[in-house]
């Protein structure tokens, strides 16, 4: 096979990675710009260090495997580059069997919190008596096998499939970059706004110049996806063309399809005033013109007979007419030729409409995103408003003392049905819940972002979005210091934490707030507010809520049982996978491999809000406090889970806590 890589310089040591790591598939011909190319190393790197922080951090290899520090040798040092050298590399780990041959051997750039770790590239795998490099996924798919734990075939494409879907994510970040620059070259120019390396200056520009949404600019910030998560990327069944089209790093317009459900084939949910129209768009002058244009067509009663559902375009091009044939031939369920424009957001299947109210719509895709296909389940679509209203009165109830944050509601959700509990598979194809739109929430003037956006890399210079707010709250030119950061991280946490805390010790409440479902508010670099979204990863405590708010829980109507438990270890476990490792987590490592701060330092930061957000005259503050400082910590096992095929529930590994034995 004849490979030809053009790239933009003489930096032969990123040509011999191209060829090392086997990167250019089956073909003849591959040209390469050198910003290409380093984005396929970086996803290959990315890959490999979610993949051996798997095998770190989760019971994947069975039997009498340990973990113990090494020595590399002189050969092995002289392999790393500069800006992985081996004068950064802090340890070295070598996993390996008693019985076996079998070991790797690891170089740590960084042991982080909750067992999280930095691995500098390639790996060595013990080959008869000597080592050889693992610089692919292959590899270590390969490796796996010979350790006796063989990939099943359906995750191995999986795994290849999230690596390839990468390397298109840092595609679209050079395309970012591009178009960042080219608005300050004309848009920013034309109005004599100056330029900028501080995307949160730009935005505030850009916005003074045109009319520019950053909370929909922020989902597609997080290019990269879970940090943990081996299947980050995973959209199988999805072609290339189709991952371009409708994930959200990609920026595409996203032209949502529409048909007529027959009423007695809907089950609808709702807990507010409106028709199902008004609900979903807000404004219906145009759908209602739309449908009085049917009338002669269809017959008179087909806007006061039928719902209007929304359905994703791929959705509607590969799943509705192979399972709906007969409702279509019948005319229950009618393709209309109304379109509603939106974006993606950052869960994929979600998106946020043009027009109109401007609300959420979260709407099944039959296809794997991760580790799990994302239709939308009848349970989903009935939950969402009921346990709005909920929230809603504990939020009018509690006031202040859940601080600057709120959520958003779930308005309305429908699915189809024929009647039939056998049925249930279908429904989950033709379904979809209203979000209220975030903007309604926030305050006048403040900008909203996803908070994955903030540990996102910047398309204006190469550094995580967060050091930008920081700046710009501090208004220095200078880099931000030590004790600015740790100020900041307090205000953050504060702003976060207040509410979540209040939520579980008053009513047993955990909010699934990770980074993806929280959006970040704020005015000139300070954290004004958080928004919490999505509901249908919510825990709740009934022995815990009915003593908190006074009644017994009202559970008339709410499908499935995972949402309500009578253990507090669940709503415990939440609260710490989600809140504390996968969002304040994420953030510190951020924090400390950009400013090489000791992270230790970052969590005392984080553990004296705690102590400030906790009531220690509750009855539970005791068992609470526990449980969140404990030494050793449950969190969510999530390859195992995708091997062991448990995606509807859920395995926990245990890990360090970093907060534990911080006392102030």
């Amino acid at each position: 096979m004849i490979i030809i890589l053009i790239i933009n310089d003489n930096d032969s040591q990123v040509v011999v990675n191209a060829f090392r790591k086997n990167m250019v598939g089956s073909v003849d011909t591959v040209l390469f710009s050198q910003e290409r190319l380093q984005g396929c190393l970086r996803a290959e790197e990315g890959m490999l260090n979610r993949l051996f922080n798997v095998l770190l951090r989760e019971p994947v290899l069975t039997g009498d495997w340990r973990v113990s520090a090494a020595k590399p040798d002189t050969m092995m040092l002289s392999t790393y580059s500069q800006s992985s050298g081996a004068a950064e590399i802090k340890e070295w780990l070598q996993l390996s069997h008693g019985d076996s041959q079998h070991a790797l051997l690891m170089p740590i750039l960084h042991r982080g919190a909750f067992e999280r770790y930095e691995l500098a590239y390639p790996v060595w795998r013990r080959q008869n008596t000597g080592w050889e490099p693992i610089t692919c996924v292959e590899q270590w798919i390969e490796w796996m096998a010979e350790a006796g734990m063989s990939v099943p075939t359906s995750v191995v494409r999986e795994l290849l499939n999230s690596r390839d879907n990468l390397r298109m994510a840092y595609e679209s970040l050079e395309q970012k970059q591009v178009w960042a620059h080219h608005q300050q070259s004309t848009v920013l120019a034309f109005h004599h706004q100056q330029r900028t390396n501080n995307l949160l200056a730009f935005i505030d520009r850009l916005k003074q110049c045109k009319p520019f949404d950053e909370l929909v600019y922020s989902e597609s910030l997080a290019i990269e996806g879970h940090p943990l998560h081996p299947l980050t990327k995973t959209k199988w069944g999805l072609s290339k063309p189709e991952v371009r089209r409708y994930a959200p790093e990609f920026e595409q317009p996203l032209h949502v399809r529409t048909v007529l459900v027959r009423k007695d084939k809907v089950r609808w949910t709702q807990t507010c005033f409106g028709s199902e129209c008004e609900l979903l768009l807000g404004d219906t002058t145009e759908v209602e013109r739309l449908l009085q244009g049917l009338e002669p067509v269809l017959s008179p009663e087909v806007g006061s007979d039928y719902v209007l559902f929304p359905v994703h375009p791929w959705q509607y091009e590969h799943m509705l007419p192979r399972l709906f044939v007969d409702e279509l031939s019948r005319k229950e369920i009618i393709p209309i030729p109304y379109v509603m424009s939106g974006s993606a957001t950052l869960s994929f299947r979600t998106v946020a409409l043009n027009e109109g109210s401007g609300r959420h719509v979260k709407l099944p895709v039959a296809a794997q995103a991760t580790s799990a296909v994302r239709t939308v389940s009848p349970e989903i679509t009935v939950n969402g408003p009921k346990l709005s209203a909920m929230l809603r009165r504990i939020w009018d109830r509690e006031g202040d003392k859940l601080g600057r944050a709120d959520f958003i509601e779930e308005m309305a959700g429908a699915y189809f049905t024929n009647g039939s509990e056998e049925d249930t598979a279908r429904s989950r194809h033709l379904a979809f819940l209203v979000r209220e739109n975030p903007r309604r929430y926030m305050r006048q003037g403040d900008f909203g972002f996803v908070a994955a956006s903030l540990t996102a890399s910047s398309p204006l210079c190469d550094r995580p979005v967060i050091m930008d707010w920081m700046e710009t709250y501090y208004g220095d030119r200078t880099p931000v210091s030590p004790s600015q950061v740790l100020d900041y991280l307090k205000q953050y946490a504060l702003v976060l934490l207040r509410p979540l805390v209040r939520l579980l010790q008053q009513y047993g409440i955990a909010l699934e707030a990770h980074m993806q479902n929280t959006i970040i508010c704020t005015s000139n670099g300070k954290v004004t507010q958080a928004l919490f979204r999505d509901l249908g990863g919510i825990r709740v405590h009934r022995g815990r809520f009915e003593a908190g708010y006074g009644t017994s829980l009202q559970t008339e109507g709410l499908a499935g049982a995972s949402i309500f438990t009578n253990d507090m270890e669940e709503v415990y476990s939440k609260f710490v996978h989600a809140v504390l490792q996968n969002h304040m987590g994420d953030l510190i490592f951020c924090l400390r491999r950009q400013l090489q701060m000791e992270e230790t330092l970052l969590w005392k930061a984080v553990r004296a809000v705690l102590e400030e957000c906790f009531d220690k005259s509750h009855p539970h503050f005791e068992a609470d406090w526990q449980a969140v400082t404990r030494t050793l910590v449950r969190t969510k096992a999530l390859f195992n889970m995708r091997v062991s095929d448990t995606a509807k529930s859920y395995l926990y590994t245990e890990v360090t806590n970093p907060i534990a034995g911080l006392g102030l």
